[in-house]
């Protein structure tokens, strides 16, 4: 899967977009997702990802289980 965020880098240049998550290499994370015409972007900026950390905890304070309840918990029922 191919996540589009604002900026980048082309010929040494770079453009940092304010407010956009940013993504390191073997990094895990939640991200919520919106897809149009095939092309998914992070919802909310950077308010849409959440680090999971080597403990498997969710932006350093929550436990992956709890945080994934929690969504489950909220998100509409389809």
């Amino acid at each position: 899967m191919v996540i589009t965020i604002p900026g980048g880098e082309l010929n040494g240049q770079k453009l940092l977009v304010e407010d956009t998550p940013s993504f390191q290499l073997e990094e895990r994370a939640v991200v919520f997702l919106e897809e149009r015409d095939g092309i998914f972007s992070v919802v909310g900026g950077f308010q849409g990802k959440f680090t999971i950390d080597k403990n498997n905890m969710v932006n350093g304070n929550t436990p992956l289980t709890e945080f994934i309840d929690r969504i489950r918990d909220i998100r509409p029922t389809q």
